[in-house]
């Protein structure tokens, strides 16, 4: 080992590197250092010369075209076949991991393991993988599928808290799911009274000729005289499900907790379903016409 303040070169894999100032030792089997000789005071680094920079620069190792664009078309943050394959190719060829690597825009880690697996395999897929292991034993799923079965109209929800499972709801909905039991709810169908239903009618026939484009043309917002017990006729009641979806991961047990939980998940509707739901009421009043005023499917 020699001092800080000394220097000298040393060949590296057939190279010899470009050194400035730091610590180096010398390796057996390699030209002998250059004679130590003392230098005064606090040494300084000298600057390369441009053409000598420019050299270093042109030498250094650059991603191959073709590893780039396979790296760009990825869809996964793995590394592409193409990637694997020329990194393995390169090491063969006698090129450093480290060179592999850059030139195939990946890992120098990637680039061993695939260059290892290559002289053994013939195929650059990935490994097949176990996956995480799964939160519910076979008698929790089971557990799951015959609440299901018991009580079809049961929500996700209201089968985790009756089972008392440390699960989240969507965990409930995959087990169902590979039982090959689709979600069900109940459709609650009003019976209107005759006056209920009369007001019905004389809303949607009063209102037979709005369309969107009017809307935006009367951009003035008026309140509509909407009828009671009319759901289908006002849209936003089919925002409030995905509303509460997404409350109901923050699980709020307080009021406070809850007004806090809905300003937090609004931002997160998108604007597509608002203008979806405003241009629905065309087809939901031609839907209370053609049931004169009864129940539709809305």
């Amino acid at each position: 080992m020699l001092p800080r303040n000394f220097l000298h070169a040393v060949h590296c894999i057939g190279d010899e590197d470009s050194v400035s100032a730091g610590l180096y030792c010398w390796l057996p089997d390699t030209p002998s250092p250059l004679p130590t000789v003392p230098v005064e005071g606090r040494g300084r680094k000298r600057k390369q010369p441009p053409e000598a920079a420019s050299a270093v620069a042109a030498a250094s190792p650059k991603p191959l075209p073709i590893a780039r664009t396979a790296a760009a078309a990825a869809t996964s943050w793995h590394s592409s076949s193409v990637q694997r394959v020329v990194a393995a190719a390169l090491i063969d060829d006698g090129q450093t991991a480290a060179e592999a690597a850059i030139k195939a825009e990946t890992l120098v880690g990637v680039a061993h393991r695939w260059h290892k697996r290559l002289r053994t395999e013939a195929s650059t897929a990935d490994a097949p993988r176990s996956g995480r292991p799964p939160k519910t034993d076979a008698a929790a799923d089971a557990a799951i599928v015959e609440q299901a079965k018991a009580d079809p109209f049961l929500s996700n929800k209201q089968i985790r808290y009756k089972l008392k499972l440390p699960i989240s709801s969507d965990t409930v909905g995959r087990r169902l799911d590979a039982a090959a039991l689709p979600s069900r709810f109940a459709a609650k169908k009003r019976h209107y009274t005759d006056e209920q239903r009369r007001a019905r009618l004389s809303f949607a026939n009063g209102y037979k000729h709005w369309t969107a484009e009017r809307w935006l043309h009367n951009s003035a917002i008026n309140v509509l005289d909407w009828p009671p017990y009319s759901p289908d006729l006002n849209p936003i009641e089919n925002l409030w499900p995905r509303v509460h979806e997404l409350m109901d991961r923050l699980c709020p047990t307080t009021d406070e907790a809850v007004a806090d939980a809905f300003v937090e998940c609004w931002p997160e509707l998108s604007l597509d379903l608002f203008t979806d739901y405003a241009q629905s009421m065309p087809a939901r009043i031609a839907a209370v016409i053609a049931a004169n005023g009864d129940a539709t499917q809305y």
